[in-house]
C-alpha cells in the first residue's frame, strides 16, 4: 500500500501543463498581423509566389537570409519589397547567416497553478476559460499595435494593459512633458481609432462591441 502511496505521489509530483515553443521571425509575423495577413499561404498569395517553401523556411528560420557569398536570397528580397521595406529590417544579423534544425522545438513542463500564477488570475480558471482569455489578450495586443507607438503607450498605462501598470492623466501628462488635456485628448483618438470596424471586428467574438 505504501509502494502505491508513493508511486501515486510521484505521479503528481509531474508537472501537467506543457508548453511548446516554435521559433518564427517577429519581424515578419509582426508585419503580416499590421496587414492582417493571418497565414503563410495568404501572404505567398499576394505576393504572387506559387511555393510557400522558400517563404516559409525564412519565417520559420529553417533557413538563413543570405546566401554563401553573402548576397540576400531570393525570397528575402521579395519579403522586404512587399512590406516595402530593407532586408535589415525584417532579418537580425543572427538571422541572416543562421538558420535552425529542421524540427527543432522547446518544450517547458510547468504546474496548472504556477502558469495561473504568471498570467497574473487570482482565482483557478478552466482550460477553456484561460484559452479564452489569452486568445483576448493577444487580439488586443494587435489591436493595439496597429496605433501610433506613443498613442498606444498612452493607452496601455492609462488602461494598465500589457503588464504596465495604470496610471492617472496627471501620472501620464508628466511622463510625456505634455498637459492633462493633451493626454485625455489623445486618449478619445485613440479609442476612436479602436472603434473603427478595421479594428473593433478583431475582439467582435470576444466583446459585445
Amino acid at each position: 500500500m505504501e509502494d502505491e502511496d508513493l508511486e501515486y505521489q510521484a505521479e503528481r509530483s509531474v508537472p501537467d501543463v506543457r508548453i511548446d515553443f516554435r521559433m518564427r521571425n517577429n519581424n515578419i509575423l509582426r508585419r503580416m498581423e499590421e496587414n492582417e495577413i493571418e497565414s503563410v499561404a495568404d501572404l505567398c498569395r499576394l505576393m504572387g509566389l506559387k511555393s510557400q517553401g522558400p517563404v516559409g523556411n525564412l519565417i520559420t528560420m529553417k533557413r538563413q537570409a543570405r546566401n554563401k557569398d553573402g548576397t540576400w536570397c531570393a525570397a528575402a528580397t521579395k519579403l522586404a519589397s512587399f512590406f516595402g521595406c530593407i532586408e535589415e529590417d525584417l532579418f537580425s544579423e543572427t538571422q541572416q547567416r543562421q538558420s535552425i534544425a529542421r524540427g527543432t522545438r522547446i518544450f517547458a513542463e510547468v504546474a496548472s497553478e504556477e502558469l495561473l500564477r504568471l498570467s497574473g488570475s487570482e482565482q483557478a480558471l478552466l482550460p477553456d476559460e484561460l484559452f479564452a482569455r489569452r486568445q483576448l489578450a493577444q487580439q488586443i495586443s494587435k489591436v493595439l499595435n496597429s496605433l501610433p507607438p506613443r498613442m498606444e503607450y498612452i493607452v496601455r498605462l492609462r488602461f494598465g494593459l500589457g503588464g504596465v501598470e495604470e496610471e492617472t492623466l496627471e501620472q501620464i501628462a508628466a511622463r510625456f512633458n505634455v498637459s492633462r488635456d493633451r493626454i485625455r485628448q489623445i486618449e478619445a483618438i485613440a479609442l476612436r481609432h479602436l472603434k473603427h470596424p478595421a479594428r473593433a471586428h478583431k475582439l467582435a467574438l470576444f466583446l459585445n462591441l
